[in-house]
Order: C-alpha cells, then sequence, then structure tokens
C-alpha cells in the first residue's frame, strides 16, 4: 500500500501532463501512486500518460465532459489505494519535499495539512494560491495544489460535490465540510508547489501551451536554493516589516479571494458567480455553458 495518493485532475491538455506528473515521480520520497482522471479527455492525454512508464501512475477517463473536475476528483477518492490523499492541478508542479514536508504533519497527527503555493502570475509580482497560510478559514480561498488530508477523513464528509449541486465552489466546499466536522487545516511552512493559474492566461486550452512547465521545471531541477529564492519572494511582497518574519507575512494575506465564493448562493447572487464562472471559461478556451446548462449533464 502506498503512503500517498495524488490526484491530478486533467482535462484535453496533455502537452503539460509529462511535467505535473514528473514532479510527482522526483519526489523525495517515492511509496506514492499517482491517479491521473480525465474529464471525459479527447485528446492524446491517455497515451501521454501511458507513455510515461511508471506503474506507480494510474490512468481513468470519465465517460464524458462534465465540466466538474469534483466528479473525476470523487472517483479518485473512492478509488485511492492510500490512507493519505494530496492533490495537484495539471499544469502546476510539486517542488520535490512536497510529499514529504506534508506527511510530516498527518504523521503528527493531522487530518488535513497545506503547504504554501507559489502563485505565479504574468507580468506581476508573486502570489499566493492562498489567501491564509495559518490554517484555512471558512471564506478564505487555497488551492488544492497545497492539500493533503487523510482519506478517511474526505470520505467521512462525502467527498467532492459538484458546483451545481452546491452552488459554491468544490474545492472550498469540501475544504468547509472539513472543518465543520472538526478537521483542522494545520500550516506547513514549506513551499510545496508552484501553481500556474489558468484563469489569468488566455486561451490555454485552444493554444495548449507547455513552455511554462518546461521552464520552471528546469528550475526545479537546476536551482538546490529555489524554496529559498520562492519564499524570499513571497516575504518581499507580503511583509511590510523592517525585520521580515513569516508568521507575520502570511497571517490572512490576500484578504479578497477573487470572487471565489465559500458560501451557498442564491438567486441573483447565485446567477452572478454562474455567469462570472462562465466569462473565466470562456476566457480559458473551454465551454462557456454552466455546469447544468445542457440535458447531458
Amino acid at each position: 500500500m502506498p503512503r500517498v495518493s495524488v490526484i491530478i485532475p486533467t482535462y484535453d491538455w496533455s502537452e503539460v501532463l509529462p511535467y505535473s506528473i514528473g514532479s510527482v515521480l522526483r519526489q523525495t520520497m517515492d511509496d506514492l501512486e499517482v491517479l491521473v482522471v480525465g474529464d471525459g479527455c479527447t485528446d492524446d492525454s491517455e497515451q501521454v500518460v501511458e507513455a510515461i512508464g511508471d506503474p506507480r501512475v494510474r490512468w481513468y477517463n470519465a465517460d464524458r465532459n462534465h465540466r466538474d473536475q469534483a466528479v473525476v476528483n470523487q472517483w479518485a477518492l473512492e478509488n485511492a489505494r492510500s490512507p493519505v490523499v494530496s492533490y495537484l492541478n495539471h499544469d502546476d508542479l510539486y517542488l520535490p519535499h512536497a510529499l514529504e514536508s506534508m506527511l510530516a504533519s498527518i504523521d503528527a497527527g493531522a487530518t488535513c495539512c497545506h503547504g504554501i503555493v507559489y502563485m505565479v502570475v504574468l507580468d506581476s509580482r508573486p502570489l499566493l494560491g492562498s489567501t491564509t497560510a495559518d490554517g484555512f478559514d471558512p471564506g478564505h480561498w487555497m488551492s488544492p495544489s497545497g492539500v493533503m488530508h487523510t482519506l478517511d477523513a474526505g470520505l467521512e464528509v462525502g467527498g467532492w460535490k459538484r458546483r451545481i449541486e452546491t452552488g459554491e465552489v468544490p474545492q472550498e466546499e469540501l475544504w468547509n465540510r472539513l472543518l465543520r466536522a472538526g478537521h483542522e487545516f494545520v500550516p506547513v511552512p514549506r513551499v510545496v508547489s508552484v501553481k500556474f493559474p489558468a484563469a489569468w492566461r488566455p486561451n490555454l486550452y485552444t493554444d495548449r501551451p507547455s513552455h511554462e512547465q518546461e521552464a520552471w521545471t528546469k528550475r526545479i531541477l537546476d536551482e538546490p536554493d529555489l524554496e529559498r529564492t520562492l519564499m524570499a519572494d513571497l516575504l518581499r511582497h507580503y511583509s511590510r516589516d523592517a525585520v521580515i518574519t513569516p508568521g507575520r507575512a502570511f497571517q490572512a494575506l490576500q484578504a479578497r479571494a477573487r470572487g471565489l465564493l465559500t458560501r451557498p448562493l442564491k438567486g441573483r447572487k447565485r446567477r452572478k458567480e454562474i455567469e462570472h464562472w462562465k466569462r473565466v471559461q470562456e476566457y480559458k478556451g473551454l465551454d462557456p455553458r454552466a455546469p447544468g446548462d445542457d440535458a447531458s449533464t
């Protein structure tokens, strides 16, 4: 039985998969499995995954595109072979110590934890892939690419639920349910992943670039002090103190959640959120219809 199952949801962007999967396989621990789960992929993602040729990597593809990662994440959760799961977006990258660092918190008794995610924003200063680094609270946003939890905790609260069912962003909706069930998110004071937010990169799913993942993979391989560099970048951005301390710099950062909502929405507010979601999907080059807009969903 592997120590941890890493879940990578994907849809029709095979070019980035060798980089994200590779960042998992280069971890400082090798007792793991990778569940690459396609949301009805129609490109060559399956062939790209199979070409990696590592028995620790498993492929699953949904029978159709649900336009919601919650569906395939839930399949992976129910089919994971490890008592611990973590998540990595298909275009993001783990630093080599990511799993070992987060597992230390789980081994110490935590049921949920999250590391620091370094978010690469084009033509701008770096941002945190969360709005907190001192534990997750309702109202915050937190990228899955820095989250780990026990399998039992995830299944106990019902796992991933579709946006059309809850009216909420699936990831924060799950984090909130975990919190309400008594599962505190323990912060891991390490930079564990590099995130490339798709919402700020137009036409990704039509152009399907991978040059950023290629360049950052080279940095991860070639720069032994990369984590120190990334942490320094974040601290320079977020700390106004003359003496920079991580404890101060990562308290309630980016109070705005950039429109990502963590409470059920009704009426006009829910329609407004769905319209925002459609615009973001179209900007990325994806089907702009909201989940549930067609009879097949």
